[in-house]
């Protein structure tokens, strides 16, 4: 039960700081394009997107979480 608990208490929080961490890189890496934007003007679309994600990325946040996770409860749980 102990190695239940610390598993799944590792892979929240690795999978929360991972996607924050994810977020943050984003945001700082990002470059918004302004000068060949006013050329669409004219095409405004009806609905706003606020954010367009690849499926690609939580997979990987996940994957990585589950293992970093699995590492962690097999070196640090006590065997019973």
């Amino acid at each position: 039960m102990k190695k239940i608990l610390m598993f799944s208490v590792s892979f929240i929080l690795l999978f929360v700081a991972l996607n924050v961490f994810s977020g943050m890189l984003l945001t700082v890496l990002y470059q918004p394009d302004i000068a060949n934007q006013w050329s669409n003007i004219s095409k405004l679309p009806n609905e706003v997107v606020f954010a367009e994600s690849s499926s690609v990325s939580p997979i990987i946040i996940t994957m990585l979480s589950v293992i970093i996770a699995f590492v962690i409860q097999n070196r640090f749980a006590k065997p019973n």
